[in-house]
C-alpha cells in the first residue's frame, strides 16, 4: 500500500471515529439533524416535481421509501449508541401489543371523534360541517389499502415516540419531552407548506405547529401509559390520516377544518395534562409504568 493511500485510509477512519463519537455524545442532534436531512432529501425534490418547479418527478418507489427515512435515522443513531441490542429494543416496541384492550378503544375513539368533530366545528370559520362520502365497496376497500399504506412505510412514531421520547424523558419531564417533540415533529412538516392542495398548507405554519404540541402531548400519554408501545401510536397515526383521506375534505373547506383539528389537539392535550400531571402523563408512578426509557450517557 502506497504511503498516500495509507494516509487516505486513516483520515477516513478518522473521520468515521469522529461522526461515532459526535453521535454518541450528542445522540438526539444528530438524530434530528439525520432526520431532516434524510427525509427532506427525498420529499423537497418531490414536491418541486409535483409543483412543476423541477423537470423530472420523483419516482414513487422513492417517494414511500421516504416514510421510512425518519426509521432509519433512529435505527443508525441507536446503532451507533447502543449497538445491535438497542435496535432490537426500538424495532421490538412495535410488536409491544400487551397493553389492555382499553387502549385500543381509547386510540378508536379519538379516531373516529377527531376528524368528524373538526368537520362538524369548522362552519365556525367558514366551512361547510359534516360531508361523509357514500358507503361503499370501493370506499371500503381503499380506505384499507390507504390504512395499509399508512401503516407500513410511515415511521414517524419509530422515530419520535420509540427514540426521541425515550432519550428525552429520563432528563425532562413528559410534558417538556412532549413540547420539544412537537415543535421539531411540526416543522419537520414544513415543505408540505409548498403543496397547496394540503391542509397544512391552507392553515399555515403555527396553527400546524401549535396543534402539532398539542397532539405530542396526547402521543406522549398513549406512549408511557401502554408501556413504550410505538405499535398504538402507529396505529393511532396511521388510522386518523386513512380517515382524514375518506371523509376528503373540500378544498375551501381544508383551511377551517385544520384549524378545528389543531384547535382540538390542543384541548385535548390540555385535559390529558390536567388529568394525569405533566412529570408523566401518568397516574402511575414510574416504577410501575414499566417503561424501559434509553438513557444518553
Amino acid at each position: 500500500m502506497s504511503t498516500t493511500a495509507a494516509l487516505d485510509r486513516r483520515g477516513l477512519q478518522a473521520a468515521n471515529g469522529g461522526l461515532l463519537a459526535l453521535t454518541r455524545r450528542h445522540p438526539l442532534i444528530v438524530f434530528f439533524a439525520l432526520v431532516f436531512v434524510l427525509t427532506w432529501s427525498i420529499q423537497v425534490p418531490w414536491i418541486a416535481g409535483q409543483n412543476g418547479r423541477l423537470p423530472f418527478q420523483v419516482p414513487l418507489p422513492f417517494v414511500l421509501l421516504m416514510g421510512w427515512m425518519p426509521g432509519l435515522a433512529a435505527i443508525i443513531v441507536t446503532g451507533a449508541t447502543s449497538g445491535k441490542a438497542g435496535i432490537r429494543r426500538l424495532l421490538g416496541r412495535i410488536i409491544r401489543w400487551r397493553v389492555g384492550i382499553g387502549w385500543y378503544l381509547v386510540v378508536l375513539g379519538f379516531v373516529v371523534t377527531f376528524p368528524l368533530a373538526s368537520q362538524a366545528l369548522d362552519p365556525v370559520f367558514g366551512g361547510r360541517g359534516i360531508h361523509l362520502p357514500a358507503l361503499s365497496t370501493d370506499l371500503l376497500v381503499g380506505g384499507a389499502v390507504t390504512f395499509l399504506i399508512y401503516f407500513v412505510v410511515n415511521s414517524e412514531e419509530v422515530a419520535w415516540r420509540g427514540f426521541a421520547l425515550t432519550h428525552l424523558q429520563p432528563r425532562h419531564s413528559a410534558l417538556a419531552a412532549s413540547l420539544i417533540v412537537g415543535t421539531i415533529e411540526g416543522f419537520f412538516h414544513l415543505p408540505y407548506f409548498f403543496k397547496p392542495d394540503t391542509g397544512q398548507a391552507a392553515a399555515g405554519v403555527p396553527a400546524f405547529v401549535v396543534g402539532s404540541m398539542g397532539g405530542a402531548i396526547v402521543f406522549t400519554w398513549l406512549f408511557n401509559n401502554t408501556r413504550g408501545s410505538v405499535l398504538l401510536p402507529m396505529l393511532f397515526h396511521s388510522l386518523i390520516n386513512t380517515w382524514i383521506d375518506t371523509l376528503d375534505t373540500p378544498p375551501a373547506d381544508l383551511a377551517s377544518f385544520q384549524w378545528v383539528f389543531n384547535a382540538l389537539w390542543l384541548v385535548a392535550g390540555a385535559f390529558v395534562l390536567i388529568a394525569f400531571g405533566a412529570n408523566r402523563l401518568a397516574r402511575k408512578p414510574v416504577s410501575k409504568l414499566q417503561v424501559d426509557w434509553e438513557s444518553t450517557d
